[in-house]
């Protein structure tokens, strides 16, 4: 999927650091974040898949992944690659 290549491009060239705090780069990394929605979203609907279907796997996912030792996440996962703590 080239979108998502291109957001990670951004992230690559700008750094986390001025995608929060340029307005700029931040504009242009949304930016790419949102062709990446548009493409999952055109195929999520060219497989009839629903709302509720995506809502219910994402949150069985994130309680799958809440319960993974805190290990995983020190290795190069979550937090430490620019994501927010929860």
């Amino acid at each position: 999927m080239a979108e998502l290549g291109e957001a990670i491009d951004v992230v690559k060239k700008k750094g986390p650091e001025k995608i929060t705090s340029d307005k700029e780069s931040r504009a242009e990394f949304v930016k790419e974040v949102v062709d990446c929605y548009m493409y999952l979203s055109d195929v999520l609907n060219c497989y009839d898949v629903s709302a509720k279907e995506v809502t219910t796997a994402y949150n069985e996912k994130l309680q799958f992944n809440l319960k993974k030792p805190r290990e995983y996440w020190k290795k190069g996962r979550g937090s430490e690659r620019g994501m927010a703590k929860k």
